[in-house]
């Protein structure tokens, strides 16, 4: 610990201070303008923050509903969504002029949004009707409603396989939609009061957070089927994946602990103590570290995912409920919703990396490909037994959520505006085989 205290100026870059009237919750950046939008929670001052992510200052505030709890971007057309969980709309806001479009009625508390970039359609849960809402993201009106077992709390994009994954706290079951139908093609019990949910595109599965229990359950997408449950603690409530070391980290609030699930064999590792009580848990997918927020005391747990050790904690503000990574920007940022500020965090090892003109080896996986402005595709770079029949699918290059950034062809695919990080260029063979292969982008 006293380790972790001396670090701890070394990892906090900066503090961001908001209006006195925001409680700041869910965060993403727009990495083209180098804005990043802060959800302010409150119920009578509902509204985007907008924060200049170079300077580090706070810009404007744009109204919205009551109690915008979700947000997500739309790439395609440089567009904002932000749910108000209180209300009866989604708010629909230009992201180059930052200014609302419209107030999109969706139904009773808005919920999960997620956007489908293949579509350009935008899902969110609808609690009040019990509905998952697609918006056309081009349009802006809903053009379809799926009909769910009840309020839906979290979901869980696969974009390989073109399903979104649905947790139904009520009725401790994930419904799947097959987003190219937008119809319901499977309901899963999976244990008590599922909750949060990540995606593993290595072994495609996806990873269920039971939060009243003592377990993660573990479903494989390729064939909708629910595997046994990994016993990781009391009461996991937040789980998020970390592709360069293919582990899950489960946050469990019941006893003060992160788990550390081995993906190749569904196991944990080894866990992690976190002072307080854990909270928001997100990964640093260029550096390969975990960042879990203690909620009650004010500060961030820095577990590195090599070696599964908390190597630092940061003091930042008072509840820390929500953090984000930017990897355009490779900053943690985390929302403190008690005091009105956003934390700036930064790996120590991220300033060394801008001085280097090429890849610290030290950081890449063992197996990836490194590549900076263009990723060449042989006709067999990444080797795969075909059986007779099989038919060879189109290779797409996945983010680490699972969303695909973009379709890959043979010969050079420029890849120079994406961000820095860990993607994974994955081949469908048939219907239901796939390998996946790791590829670093560098600057």
């Amino acid at each position: 610990m006293l380790l972790c205290g001396c670090l701890s100026a070394q990892w906090l870059e900066t503090t961001i201070a908001l209006p006195d009237t925001s409680m700041p919750g869910a965060m993403l950046c727009n990495p083209a303008a180098g804005k990043l939008y802060v959800a302010n929670t409150t119920s009578a001052h509902g509204t985007v923050d907008v924060v200049d992510a170079a300077a580090n200052v706070f810009v404007k505030a744009i109204p919205c509903g009551v109690n915008p709890a979700s947000l997500c971007f739309n790439s395609a057309n440089n567009k904002l969504y932000a749910a108000a969980a209180y209300g009866t709309a989604v708010t629909i806001i230009d992201a180059d002029a930052d200014t609302v479009i419209k107030h999109l009625a969706i139904g009773t508390w808005p919920g999960p949004l997620v956007y489908h970039a293949p579509s350009n359609r935008i899902y969110c849960g609808s609690g009040g009707d019990r509905t998952i809402a697609v918006i056309d993201g081009a349009g802006d009106s809903v053009i379809h409603r799926i009909a769910v077992a009840h309020m839906p709390d979290y979901v869980c994009l696969n974009p390989g396989m073109n399903k979104l994954y649905v947790s139904i706290h009520s009725q401790s079951r994930v419904e799947v939609i097959d987003c190219a139908a937008d119809t319901i093609c499977a309901r899963l019990t999976v244990g008590e009061t599922p909750g949060m949910m990540c995606y593993n595109p290595m072994q495609n599965r996806v990873y269920v957070a039971l939060d009243v229990g003592n377990d993660v359950a573990v479903i494989d997408c390729s064939a909708d089927t629910v595997m046994r449950p990994i016993p990781v603690g009391v009461w996991p409530t937040y789980v998020c994946y970390s592709p360069g070391v293919n582990k899950v980290f489960a946050a469990t609030t019941g006893n003060n602990n992160v788990g550390i699930i081995d993906c190749q064999t569904d196991s944990v590792r080894s866990y992690v103590t976190i002072p307080g009580t854990p909270g928001a848990i997100d990964v640093d997918t260029i550096h390969n570290r975990v960042y879990c927020t203690d909620r009650d005391g004010g500060k961030v747990v820095v577990i590195d995912g090599a070696s599964d050790s908390a190597i630092a904690t940061v003091t930042v503000g008072a509840k820390p409920d929500h953090l984000y990574w930017s990897a355009q920007r490779q900053r943690m940022y985390v929302a403190n919703s008690w005091d009105q500020t956003i934390s700036v965090l930064r790996d120590s090892a991220a300033a060394v990396a801008e001085q280097r003109s090429t890849p610290d080896a030290s950081r890449i996986t063992p197996g990836a490909s490194i590549v900076r402005g263009v990723l060449y595709l042989l006709p067999s770079p990444f080797p795969l037994p075909l059986g007779e029949g099989q038919e060879v699918r189109e290779w797409n290059l996945l983010d680490i959520s699972g969303r695909s950034v973009m379709p890959l062809e043979s010969g050079a695919n420029d890849v120079s505006r994406l961000a820095p990080g860990l993607y994974f260029a994955r081949l469908a063979v048939g219907t239901r085989r796939s390998t996946t292969t790791k590829v670093v982008v560098t600057r």
